[in-house]
């Protein structure tokens, strides 16, 4: 627990920090549950490419 204010250089009681760590808990758990699923073969929703607004017809507004 003491990695994460040493990486944002944060002054942190140990009581404060593990009342953070609590309070993202339930995140984390819903984060290891989407790293479980296999997307291979899931094309994404949105496509972003940067690109897009630079092409022939676009206009800047």
């Amino acid at each position: 627990m003491k990695t994460l204010p040493h990486i944002f250089g944060i002054a942190l009681d140990d009581e404060r920090l593990a009342q953070i760590v609590e309070a993202y808990r339930p995140i984390l758990g819903e984060i290891e549950k989407l790293r479980t699923l296999d997307l291979k073969a899931t094309y994404p929703a949105v496509h972003f490419n940067p690109s897009t607004a630079y092409a022939k017809g676009e206009t800047k507004q």
